[in-house]
């Protein structure tokens, strides 16, 4: 489990205030708990502001092939062509110290931005160090790009046939000069409409300060009556690794229209308008606009499905199931994807029984030969989730078999959560027509504790204790569930350890009458969170017994992760029919295939930490954001606290503090937190978006409006 091999650790430093990469910035990372003063983990920015360090990051191993090595010839073996290398990455962090003359020093931990095992290195989110008169501290930034695509636009915005047009695209960013020579930057158009895409070849226009224009021209097509396309211009490559993420791929979009009529014309502008506020956000006007272009007999395709796609957004459910209905309409009844998006829009406007009348018996016939297409996956969904709606849950069942069943290992997520929510359904049922059936009401607990619903669950188990089911096992289940919401609240002081017993006994199986470990993850997971929260409670009464505790609360997290490693992707050894095989197999193991064992390999790390350093506040810190992970904020309030008394300028963990404070339910104090960590550090990527939150809760939209400005101010990717 440890790791025991030097990688590649990369990353980036820029300027907090003018966004331009920092050069001879001293970069060290931490590595058992300390910062060394020289070694492999130090390093300075180039001219781009990059580094590169080297520190434990993983696994190397390599082993012999038999049956590569009688396929190899003396060449091959010199390369390691008759081997297998296994590269494995465990971490997902690291303490991070950057100090530069003129700035704050940032020291924190700093999350991988992504992983690559088979060239063994990881590379970090960019740190911005703020002036030292700056009022602002250095930071971490997630949701923040040195380059972004800062406008595009068409000239003239509304195009008629045979019209020459030019398409500018604008690059800024103050890490541009400084870039430079290290990597062009390319950036790509696409349009929606499959007939006009085109590639912006990596040519580079006119170059102003922080500014790099790209234009393209073209002509017009001659097109039969009006065509709507919207053009994404995205960066391609750049000098630096940029952060995509659903909400905005990397560009901005511009809306072609091909005008040939004179309604057309008319309702044009008005189009452009609703483009306008949709890419702006401001859904009301984009609503009000769309629909009025949506009123003329002018309105084409495009129109309707943007009137779909706000009114959902506005949940306006009567106004997106008549725009989906004219989309089907339009795009023809054998469109399968504009069938399933009307028949998932009528089932959230509450009406389950007409898709059930409508599309059951198409979603329910076999799809052929051939796996199901996407669309036919989303008509299931939604006439799943229509027997759903109408309490239907034997068909709720069948018709989520057929999804399973069709689409096997590479269903989507999508499908996955449909069948539990039927199975939740199908136990909340069972529980409410036999409410003294211990057994049904445990079993419905326990898949309520699956859906992180803990009150609910806690409820539901001391029913099943009431009812006579099996005690020790529901106990074991309740106190589990109890740790997520206050720890210490038990049946019983004694029931910690009766908890414990009974955990222990699940990491056992029978195996051709011998007792065996389990290679169930989560067997040894809730053994290691119930040790845990028996260590804390004992440290917190300087009971001797926390040791050992401890040490079984390690020993059990070790055998976790040992059952959760990620799956093995495997790139064969280049092979030659003159020389054999010439390198190497190479397998890439990257972290863990649950996310609560990327926590527990945090917190098995923090508490190592810790034996030997315990005023480590970066240790007390990894421990309190791996239980915040996995949802035991009170028990992770201890390790926060500690980790601000050692530190009180650790802004990350004051922003721990304050999701702990939140999620049990002292929102008071949360917001006060959330107050300190935005004034603290404005470019903050989630706190902005919690406080946000809290007023819209409490009715004030002109704080909660402030407070997404500033989010979208510092963390807007275009």
């Amino acid at each position: 489990i440890e790791p025991t091999h030097d990688g590649q650790v990369v990353g980036l430093v820029f300027d907090a205030a003018t966004g331009a990469p920092l050069r001879d910035a001293s970069v060290v990372l931490e590595e058992r708990g300390v910062f060394p003063d020289k070694g492999a983990q130090l390093s300075n920015t180039d001219a781009g502001g990059h580094y590169k360090c080297r520190a434990l990051i993983g696994r190397v191993s390599e082993n012999l092939d038999i049956g590569k090595l009688l396929n190899t010839g003396i060449l091959g073996l010199v390369l390691g062509g008759a081997t297998n290398k296994t590269k494995r990455i465990d971490v997902s962090r690291m303490g991070v110290r950057v100090v530069k003359e003129g700035y704050k020093p940032y020291e924190g931990v700093v999350m991988c931005q992504k992983e690559d095992p088979e060239r063994f290195t990881v590379a970090l989110y960019p740190i911005l160090l703020s002036p030292t008169g700056d009022q602002n501290v250095s930071a971490v930034a997630e949701n923040w790009n040195p380059i972004r695509i800062d406008h595009i636009s068409v000239e003239p915005a509304i195009l008629q046939p045979d019209m020459h047009a030019t398409i500018t695209v604008k690059v800024t960013g103050p890490a541009m000069a400084q870039g430079r020579g290290l990597k062009p930057i390319k950036v790509r158009l696409t349009c929606q409409n499959p007939k006009f895409n085109k590639t912006l070849n990596p040519v580079k226009g006119e170059d102003v300060g922080d500014a790099q224009t790209f234009t393209y021209s073209f002509t017009a097509p001659r097109v039969t009556g009006d065509v709507v396309s919207e053009c994404s211009a995205t960066i391609a490559e750049s000098p630096y690794y940029l952060i995509p993420t659903d909400q905005s791929p990397l560009g901005k979009s511009v809306l072609l229209q091909f005008v040939s009529t004179p309604g057309g014309q008319q309702i044009a502008p008005k189009r452009s308008e609703a483009y306008g506020a949709l890419c702006s956000g401001d859904n009301a006007a984009a609503l009000a606009a769309i629909t009025e272009v949506c009123a003329t007999p002018d309105a084409v395709l495009w129109d309707f499905e943007q009137l779909a796609r706000v009114a959902a957004l506005l949940h306006q459910r009567d106004a997106e199931v008549a725009a989906r209905k004219r989309v089907l309409e339009l795009s023809g009844r054998s469109n399968g994807s504009a069938e399933a998006e009307y028949a998932r829009s009528v089932v959230d406007n509450s009406g389950g029984e007409q898709v059930i009348r409508d599309y059951a018996g198409k979603a329910e016939k076999p799809a052929g030969k051939k796996s199901a297409t996407y669309a036919l996956t989303e008509l299931r969904l939604a006439v799943g989730e229509a027997y759903l709606q109408q309490h239907k849950l034997s068909e709720a069942a069948a018709m989520g078999k057929l999804l399973e069943d069709e689409k096997g290992i590479f269903a989507p997520p999508e499908v996955t959560a449909f069948r539990h929510r039927v199975q939740l359904a199908q136990a909340e049922a069972t529980a409410a027509s036999s409410p003294t059936d211990g057994a049904a009401h445990a079993a419905y607990g326990r898949l309520l504790m699956d859906h992180g619903r803990w009150e609910e669950s806690i409820a539901e188990l001391d029913t099943a204790m009431k009812n006579g089911s099996d005690q020790a096992a529901v106990r074991a289940d309740l106190q589990y569930a109890l740790l997520h919401v206050k720890p210490g609240q038990s049946v019983a002081a004694q029931d910690i350890d009766a908890s414990i017993q009974e955990a222990q006994s699940a990491t056992q199986v029978k195996v051709k009458d011998k007792l065996v470990d389990t290679k169930d993850f989560f067997a040894w997971h809730k053994l290691a969170i119930l040790l845990y929260s028996k260590a804390a409670g004992q440290r917190a009464t300087s009971d001797a017994g926390a040791s050992a505790a401890t040490d079984r609360c390690l020993d059990a997290l070790r055998q976790a992760l040992l059952c959760s490693r990620n799956a093995v992707s495997e790139r064969s050894g280049d092979f030659s029919p003159v020389l054999g095989y010439t390198s190497a197999t190479v397998r890439a193991i990257n972290g863990f295939a649950y996310p609560e064992a990327t926590a527990d390999f945090s917190l098995r790390q923090g508490l190592r930490v810790l034996a030997e350093q315990p005023n480590n506040y970066l240790a007390h810190f990894n421990i309190a954001t791996a239980l915040l992970d996995l949802g035991h904020p009170a028990l992770a309030m201890a390790a926060i606290k500690a980790s601000l008394q050692l530190r009180d300028d650790n802004i990350e963990a004051r922003y721990a503090y304050a999701l702990a404070c939140l999620q049990t339910g002292d929102r008071d104090t949360a917001k006060l937190e959330l107050q300190k960590v935005v004034k603290l550090n404005p470019r903050h990527p989630k706190a902005n978006l919690n406080l946000a939150t809290l007023y819209t809760e409490d009715g004030d939209a002109a704080a909660a409006a402030s407070c997404l400005a500033e989010h979208n101010r510092f963390n807007s990717l275009q």
